[in-house]
């Protein structure tokens, strides 16, 4: 059995709660891992684990606050306390000067998304129209992927070629006009 080390407390209900960094995640599979100093091996994120927390996936990078219990087998998570995804970083593949204008912050769904294409399409809270989503930006953000209809903030580059996704959160930073 493994043991508690340093960097987690025990809560006043007697289990061990601990802050680890999101190994990867595939919400497709329904489970990942979370890496946290000061253990040896893993921790278990079960899909069901973190859909009970509110969230379908969570991107590489995300700082995660939880419970856990060890077994013979490993660490598994119990809870998800919170959840702080990556900073948001821009498009990487569109240069600052084919861009017009980067609008502020606005509310949007995912219309679809195709992994093997490399791309998809946001709606926008409000406006009528697709915004083009890349590959480059969600992994860019800390995403792994994209499920139809998932609430995220976006900020819309309007470039030369169209209206393209600059920069990418997640929805609790969303602005409702």
């Amino acid at each position: 059995m493994l043991d508690r080390m340093d960097g987690s407390e025990q809560s006043p209900d007697g289990t061990d709660t601990v802050e680890g960094t999101v190994k990867w995640y595939d919400s497709k599979r329904g489970f990942g891992f979370v890496v946290c100093s000061g253990f040896e091996g893993d921790f278990l994120l079960h899909g069901n684990v973190l859909n009970d927390f509110g969230f379908e996936t969570a991107p590489d990078g995300s700082i995660v606050t939880f419970r856990y219990e060890s077994a013979d087998k490993g660490h598994k998570i119990t809870e998800v306390l919170s959840v702080q995804k990556p900073d948001t970083v821009e498009d990487p593949e569109i240069p600052s000067e084919d861009i017009n204008l980067i609008e502020d912050p606005v509310p949007a769904r995912v219309k679809w998304f195709d992994d093997a294409k490399g791309y998809g399409f946001v709606n926008c809270f409000g406006r009528a129209g697709d915004v083009f989503i890349g590959s480059s930006v969600m992994r860019s953000a800390g995403y792994s992927e994209l499920i139809a209809g998932q609430a995220l903030s976006i900020q819309v580059a309007h470039t030369d070629s169209g209206q393209r996704v600059q920069r990418i959160n997640d929805w609790p930073n969303a602005i409702i006009g």
